[in-house]
C-alpha cells in the first residue's frame, strides 16, 4: 500500500514548475492518427461503442433537434424558423469530423453516405461569397459579425475547418474541405490588421487555421490565426477592456500568466499559442521563425500550465470548478460535489498537453494527458455509448445523472471527435527517436531519418501493469528509444530485452535506451500496479481528513449501488487492508453494443466503517470502482474524497446541509450550481425568474417529491410560513410545485400545520405565498413539496415567522 501526497503543486514527484526532462528547442511530431492502428483491449471496445454507438446517436440527435434541418432553412429549401441556439452548426461539424475519424478504424459505407448527404445540405447552405452561418443567415438576417463576443460565428467556422479538413484525410474527397476554405478565405478577406481588428469570443478558429496552414501549405491561415491570439487583450476600435477575462480579452495573451475565466476557451487558447510556438520551431516554410518569439511564447506557456497545475485542477484532471463561468476559480477552491469540470474541459486540457508534449518533449505532459484521458474526460460518456455528462462532479447525494443529449450539446459532439482520433496521441519521434507517450495497444510505422521501423505495442494497462514492444527496423538501426515511466510507479518499472534485463537511463520520466536495434527485438515492460493512498494538499479545506484511492492511471470513487444505496456515510480507516479485484459482474450486457466493459474491471476493496442513522458505526466492506465508470448504474451517491475520520461521514440519506449560527438547513437535493443559503438570506427577488440572486432548486429532479429542513438551535414558537417560489418559463425547467405541505416535528414523528381559516397553501408566481395556522412550538420544520409532472421546482426565499422564542 503506498501512501502518497496529491498535493496540487506536486501532479507527479517533482514539482510542475521544474522542467522534468531536459526541453530540447527541436519539437517532436506525431504519427497522425489514420497511421495508426489501435489493438487494445480496454480503449478497443470503446472506440467500437464510438463508432456503432455514439456517432449514430449524436447525427440522430442533431436531425431530431433541427441542427441539420437549420442548414435546409439557410439554403432556401424550406420555410420555418430557425431551432435551436445560436452555435448548433458547430455540432453538426463536430460530429461529422468524428464520423471521419472513426472511418479511419473500420470502413462503413452507410455511415459515409449519410455524412456525404448532410455535407451537400451545408454546401447548399453557403453563401455567394462564403459566409455560412445558420444562425445569422435565417433568425438574425443583416446582423453577421455584429456580435463577436457572444455571437459564435467564428467558433462555428472554426469547426467546419476542423471537419473539412478531417473529412478530406478519411475520404479523400474534399467537399466539405471546399465550403470550409471558401468561408476561411472571406474570413482572412474580413479580418486582420487591415479590416475588422477584433478577436473571436470563443477561441477555436485559432486552432482550425492553423491546421488549414498546414494542409494548403498557405501562410496566411497561420497569420490570420496569429492575428487573432494578439488581437486579444488590444482594443483598438473596440470598448475598453473588450471581453474581459471571463473570455482571456484582459491582457494580451504573452502577458498572460493565469488560467482565469471559462476553461474551454482558455485550453483553446492555450493550444494556439502551443500551435504557434510550434511552428516557430518548425523546419517548413510556414510563418517566418522567430527564435526569441518561440522562447518567449514556451515561457507564457509554462506559467500558464503551471498556474492551472498549482491549485486549480482536480486528481482526475477535470478543471473549472465553477459553474456560473464553466471555468476557473481561486486556487485551492475545489468542491467536490459542485464540481464543474466539463468534459470539454477535459478534452481540451488533453489537447493542449498533446501539443505541449509535442513541444518541449517533457513527459509530465503525457503523464497529465493520461490522467484526463481515463478520469476527467472519459466520464462523460456512458458505457453504452449513449448517455452523457456535462458536468462531473466529484460527490453527489444521487441528483446528478447522465443525460441523453443538451440542449448545448458540446460535450458528447467533442467526445465523438476526440475519442476516434486517440491514435495520434500515442507515439512521438524525431529524427532519431522513438518515443511512447501513451500505453495503449497499437502500431504504426515511423519514419526515422535512417529508415522508417514499424513498431507494436501491447498492452494491458488499465488493469495490469503489463506492456511489450516489438520493434521491426527494415535492418539494423540505431536510435534511441523513449519509454514514459508514468509518474505513478516512477522509478519502479522493471525492463527486459528479449526476455533478458536491461538497466535503462531514467530521466524525467523517460526510460531511454539507445543502441542498435534489429528486426524483431522485443522490450517487456513491469509497471507496479498497487493501490495508492491519495491525500490532498491541506490548502483544498474540503478534502481535510479525507483520502482518495487510485491505481495505474485510474481514479477510484465509492458509489451507492455497491453499498446499499448509500455511500456517503463510509469511513476508511488508514489502517484498512485493501485488495485489487476483478469482477465481471459489475456492467454486464447492453443491449446496443454488448458487453459494457468486456472482461470486467479490476475494483478495490476492503474492511471499512459505516455510520447508522442514529450516528453509531458498524463494520462493513467497501468496494471502489474506476470514476469513469460510475452512473451506468442509474443515479446514486458518489464520493471521491472518502472520510478518514468518523466526523465527516454522514448520516445515511443525509441531503445537504447547511449549518447557520442559530439554525441548520437541509435539502433532500440541492443542485450543484445552487446554494442552500438562499432559502432564508432575506433576499426578495423581482420575479420568480429573477437570476440575479441566489436561488435552491431540486434540478435536475422531475415530477419527484423534495424535503427542505429547518431546525433551530431551540424551539421556537411558529405562527406563519411564506415561500418565493422560482419559475424559470419559458426557457427553463423549473415551474411552481404542484402542491406543497409544512410540517414540524416535536418527538418521534412529523405532524402537518393546521391552517387558519381562510389560509391555504399557494403557488402563484412572482410573489411569497404566505400561510397562517395555529401557533405551534417546535424546533424542527419541513416544507415537502410535489413537483409538477415534467418539471422540477425550486424557492428563493423561505420565511418562518416565530413571535418568541
Amino acid at each position: 500500500m503506498l501512501l502518497l501526497a496529491f498535493s496540487l503543486s506536486l501532479l507527479s514527484p517533482q514539482n510542475p514548475s521544474q522542467p522534468s526532462s531536459q526541453p530540447s528547442m527541436k519539437p517532436l511530431r506525431a504519427i497522425p492518427f489514420e497511421q495508426v492502428r489501435i489493438e487494445d483491449a480496454f480503449w478497443g471496445p470503446r472506440l467500437e461503442t464510438t463508432l456503432r454507438v455514439t456517432t449514430r446517436h449524436c447525427l440522430d440527435k442533431c436531425e431530431e433537434t433541427g441542427r441539420i434541418q437549420n442548414f435546409d432553412l439557410a439554403a432556401g429549401k424550406i420555410q420555418g424558423e430557425f431551432r435551436g441556439r445560436l452555435y448548433d452548426d458547430s455540432d453538426v461539424y463536430k460530429v461529422i469530423e468524428g464520423a471521419a475519424y472513426a472511418l479511419q478504424h473500420r470502413r462503413d459505407a452507410a455511415l459515409e453516405k449519410r455524412v456525404e448527404g448532410i455535407i451537400a445540405r451545408i454546401a447548399a447552405a453557403q453563401g455567394e461569397d462564403g459566409y455560412l452561418n445558420c444562425y445569422y443567415s435565417t433568425k438574425e438576417k443583416g446582423k453577421r459579425w455584429t456580435n463577436l463576443r457572444g455571437g459564435h460565428e467564428l467558433y462555428c467556422a472554426g469547426h467546419l475547418i476542423e471537419a473539412g479538413i478531417a473529412w478530406f484525410r478519411a475520404t479523400r474527397r474534399d467537399s466539405l474541405l471546399k465550403v470550409a476554405r471558401c468561408f476561411a478565405d472571406l474570413i482572412d478577406a474580413t479580418f486582420g490588421p487591415e479590416g475588422r481588428r477584433a478577436p473571436p469570443g470563443h477561441q477555436e478558429i485559432e486552432l482550425a487555421l492553423f491546421k488549414l496552414a498546414r494542409l494548403s501549405g498557405e501562410e496566411r491561415y497561420a497569420r490570420l490565426a496569429r492575428f487573432f491570439l494578439d488581437a486579444r487583450g488590444h482594443y483598438e476600435g473596440r470598448r475598453p477592456g473588450g471581453y474581459g477575462s471571463y473570455a482571456q480579452d484582459h491582457l494580451p495573451v504573452r502577458k498572460q500568466r493565469r488560467a482565469v475565466g471559462h476553461a474551454v476557451r482558455a485550453m483553446y487558447q492555450s493550444c494556439a499559442l502551443t500551435d504557434l510556438a510550434l511552428l516557430d520551431m518548425d523546419p517548413g516554410k510556414l510563418l517566418e521563425k522567430n527564435p526569441a518569439e518561440a522562447r518567449a511564447l514556451r515561457a507564457t506557456l509554462q506559467a500558464l500550465w503551471d498556474d492551472v497545475h498549482l491549485g486549480k485542477i482536480y486528481i482526475t484532471g477535470g478543471i473549472g470548478s465553477v459553474p456560473g463561468i464553466e471555468g476557473f476559480g481561486p486556487p485551492f477552491v475545489l468542491p467536490n460535489d459542485t464540481a464543474y469540470t466539463e468534459t470539454c474541459a477535459a478534452i481540451a486540457l488533453s489537447l493542449w498537453n498533446e501539443r505541449m508534449l509535442l513541444l518541449t518533449g517533457e513527459a509530465r505532459y503525457a503523464d497529465d494527458l493520461e490522467r484526463s484521458l481515463y478520469n476527467g474526460m472519459l466520464s462523460g460518456v456512458s458505457l453504452s455509448g449513449d448517455r452523457f455528462f456535462y458536468d462531473n462532479p466529484l460527490g453527489s447525494r444521487g441528483g446528478h445523472a447522465r443525460a441523453p443529449w443538451f440542449s448545448c450539446a458540446c460535450c458528447p459532439t467533442n467526445l465523438v471527435r476526440f475519442l476516434p482520433s486517440l491514435g495520434g496521441r500515442i507515439w512521438a519521434y524525431g529524427p532519431s527517436e522513438i518515443r511512447v507517450a501513451q500505453w495503449i495497444g497499437s502500431s504504426t510505422t515511423i519514419p526515422l531519418a535512417d529508415g522508417p521501423v514499424r513498431v507494436e505495442l501491447r498492452s494491458e494497462l488499465p488493469w495490469e501493469g503489463r506492456a511489450q514492444l516489438r520493434l521491426h527496423p527494415v535492418r539494423k538501426q540505431r536510435f534511441a528509444l523513449y519509454l514514459r515511466e508514468p509518474s505513478w510507479c516512477r522509478g519502479e518499472a522493471r525492463l527486459q530485452l528479449n526476455g533478458s534485463p536491461i538497466a535503462a537511463r531514467s530521466s524525467g520520466g523517460w526510460l531511454r535506451i539507445e543502441r542498435v536495434f534489429a528486426p524483431g527485438d522485443r522490450i517487456r515492460l513491469d509497471f507496479p500496479m498497487e493501490i495508492r493512498r491519495v491525500h490532498d494538499d491541506p490548502r483544498v479545506l474540503g478534502n481535510r481528513g479525507r483520502v482518495a484511492l487510485c491505481r495505474g492511471p485510474l481514479v477510484y470513487c465509492l458509489e451507492g449501488a455497491d453499498h446499499g444505496g448509500h455511500c456517503r456515510n463510509l469511513v476508511l480507516p488508514d489502517d484498512s487492508a485493501l485488495r485489487a479485484v476483478r469482477r465481471k459482474d459489475l456492467f454486464t450486457r447492453s443491449p446496443s453494443t454488448g458487453a459494457l466493459l468486456p472482461g470486467g474491471l479490476v475494483c478495490i476493496e476492503g474492511p471499512a466503517l459505516a455510520r447508522q442513522e442514529d450516528g453509531s458505526f458498524a463494520p462493513t466492506r467497501l468496494r471502489a470502482i474506476p470514476y469513469f465508470a460510475w452512473n451506468n448504474r442509474g443515479p446514486g451517491e458518489l464520493v471521491t474524497w472518502i472520510p478518514r475520520r468518523k466526523n465527516l461521514a454522514e448520516r445515511p440519506g443525509q441531503g445537504i446541509l447547511l449549518k447557520l449560527p442559530d439554525r441548520e438547513l437541509e435539502a433532500s437535493h440541492c443542485y450543484p450550481g445552487d446554494r442552500l443559503a438562499a432559502l432564508m438570506d432575506g433576499k426578495l427577488p423581482k420575479s420568480s425568474s429573477d437570476r440575479s440572486i441566489p436561488r435552491m432548486t431540486f434540478w435536475p429532479l422531475k415530477g419527484a417529491t423534495g424535503q427542505l429542513f429547518c431546525r433551530f438551535d431551540q424551539a421556537r414558537r411558529i405562527e406563519s410560513s411564506a415561500v418565493y417560489w422560482f419559475d424559470d418559463r419559458p426557457g427553463g425547467g423549473c415551474r411552481v410545485p404542484a402542491s406543497y405541505q409544512l410540517y414540524y416535528r416535536d418527538g418521534p414523528s412529523w405532524t402537518p400545520v393546521r391552517l387558519a381559516p381562510g389560509s391555504r397553501y399557494s403557488v402563484q408566481r412572482d410573489r411569497l405565498n404566505p400561510i397562517h395556522f395555529a401557533p405551534v412550538r417546535a424546533r424542527e420544520w419541513m416544507l415537502e413539496i410535489q413537483m409538477q409532472k415534467g418539471a422540477s421546482t425550486g424557492l428563493l426565499e423561505w420565511r418562518l415567522g416565530d413571535k418568541k422564542k
